[in-house]
């Protein structure tokens, strides 16, 4: 039996192929994805966001005491400044500066360049 390989030299089970069948027509496969995290700290901290702070004297929610507590931070700490206005504004995308032309050199090993 002849040994089949794919395009970058691997070995291929000639099973592995049998089973690739093409979606018909209308058919969605997955269509809601993977199962759900039931135990997410994220969907766990957003739920509370809502609710109550225990800790506030002015009983307001989580979210508005948070706010307030990270805008106070900002004003004598710079990172907390910086991460708000990321927050808030978006991040700053920094140019990358060129003369118009772009060069990419590749370099490699003697022993491991790839044959022509």
């Amino acid at each position: 039996m002849e040994e089949r390989r794919d395009r970058l030299g691997r070995r291929m089970n000639p099973n592995s192929l049998k089973n690739l069948k093409p979606c018909k027509p209308g058919e969605r496969r997955n269509p809601k994805g993977g199962p759900r995290r039931e135990a997410s700290l994220t969907r766990i901290a957003r739920g509370m966001l809502t609710e109550v702070c225990p800790y506030d004297l002015k009983k307001r929610k989580w979210g508005e005491y948070l706010a307030e507590r990270w805008m106070a931070e900002s004003i004598t700490n710079a990172s907390y400044f910086r991460e708000l206005m990321d927050r808030l504004e978006g991040k700053v995308t920094q140019p990358i500066a060129t003369d118009g032309e772009l060069i990419i050199k590749v370099v490699y090993d003697d022993d491991k360049c790839p044959t022509t």
